[in-house]
This record gives structure tokens, C-alpha cells and sequence, in this order.
């Protein structure tokens, strides 16, 4: 069974790992802050943010799906099933971190 570090997935997530973690304490900041004294104003914050660092985890995942996919052609055929699960492995590793930080912050908010 393969389990990565959280630096191995980090690596693996590329790029979009960057501005998800960013968007994340960002929105984990604002729900502490909600938490602290909620308003509507704070909660439009919390969501918003909820929803870009969702978004941006998404984008990552399917960025590196169509990297993923687009490279099955230059593989030999005995390896096309393995690699491109490992791939599609990697990939998601973007959504992880977006849904981990989204959880995160829901519990502060909460």
C-alpha cells in the first residue's frame, strides 16, 4: 500500500499545491475570525473562500489528469494501466488538500 508523505504529496500535486494551501489558512483564518465574532459579512468570507480553495483543488486534479491522460500515447502498452493509475493518484492529491483545509476551517466555523 502506498502512503506518501504529506512532502511527497505535496510534490506529487505540483504547482496547484501552492495556491490551495494559500487560499486554505487563508479560509482557516477567516472561520477562526467568524467564530470569534460571526456576522454576515465574515460568513460571505468563509464561503467564498470555501469555494476558490475547493475550486483551485479541483482545477489542480484535473490539470494533472489531462497531463496524466495526455501521456498514455508515449507509454509501452505492458505499462499504460499502471502508470496511468499512479498518475491519477497524484492528481488528486490536490482535492485532498483542498478538502482537508475546507474541513479544517468548517469545524472552526462550526
Amino acid at each position: 500500500m502506498f502512503n506518501p508523505s504529506l512532502s511527497e504529496a505535496f510534490h506529487q500535486g505540483g504547482w496547484p499545491m501552492f495556491p490551495i494551501l494559500i487560499l486554505g489558512i487563508l479560509l482557516i483564518i477567516a472561520a477562526g475570525r467568524y467564530a470569534a465574532e460571526p456576522n454576515a459579512r465574515q460568513l460571505l468570507v468563509v464561503r467564498s473562500l470555501g469555494k476558490v480553495t475547493l475550486g483551485f483543488g479541483v482545477l489542480g486534479s484535473v490539470l494533472g489528469m489531462i497531463h496524466c491522460l495526455g501521456a498514455i500515447g508515449q507509454l509501452p502498452s505492458d505499462m499504460v494501466t499502471k502508470i496511468t493509475l499512479l498518475g491519477l493518484g497524484e492528481s488528486i492529491n490536490n482535492l485532498t488538500l483542498a478538502l482537508i483545509l475546507g474541513i479544517l476551517a468548517g469545524l472552526v466555523t462550526t
